[in-house]
């Protein structure tokens, strides 16, 4: 089932296309039909959402603003908005064993992160910019991007994977 302001979304995504076409159609160029035909697609794919494309647990918004501390059950998920800020505080939640991974992605992104020291971290980011601060190790990426991988990650019980997207990022990690 599609949220209600996904489908709001679509529909306008939709009804942008078509009227795109209609002015085309009216005599403009024909590779101009590109972007309407785009739009049209990126509608209905939010209104049929194939799992492949779209998973389950992905919270679509403008602006996402998470902030999760204390006893919480910690589980994959997917983010996707312009703008995402993310503060996790992992050191009472419950990590499940094996890997779990977060996918965030947005125009700016901003990622501020709390891990116990038993836990194994693995970040990404995609970005064109991205400033990161790793355990007080502070760093700017421009057109590069960030890999970074904990020493002890294969062997932790439990292991957080981040992928960070999106055009500016910014990733604060302490213990």
């Amino acid at each position: 089932m599609v949220a209600r302001g996904q489908k709001w979304v679509a529909i306008f995504l939709i009804v942008l296309g078509v009227f795109s076409i209609f002015s085309l159609l009216a005599g403009r160029n024909a590779f101009s039909l590109f972007w309407p035909v785009l739009i049209i697609f990126a509608g209905i794919l939010l209104i049929v959402r194939p799992p492949s494309i779209l998973p389950e647990n992905i919270r679509m918004h403008f602006a996402t603003e998470v902030d999760e501390r204390g006893d919480w059950q910690v589980e994959s998920q997917n983010y996707l908005a312009f703008a995402n800020e993310v503060k996790l505080d992992m050191r009472s939640a419950v990590i499940p064993p094996g890997e779990t991974t977060f996918a965030i992605t947005g125009f700016a992104t901003e990622l501020s992160l709390i891990l116990p020291p038993q836990v194994g971290l693995a970040v990404k980011t995609n970005a064109l910019v991205t400033d990161a601060s790793l355990f007080g190790d502070k760093q700017d990426y421009v057109f590069t991007g960030l890999e970074y991988v904990s020493a002890d990650y294969e062997q932790a019980g439990s292991r957080l994977r981040f992928e960070l997207n999106g055009f500016a990022v910014e990733l604060n990690v302490i213990n």
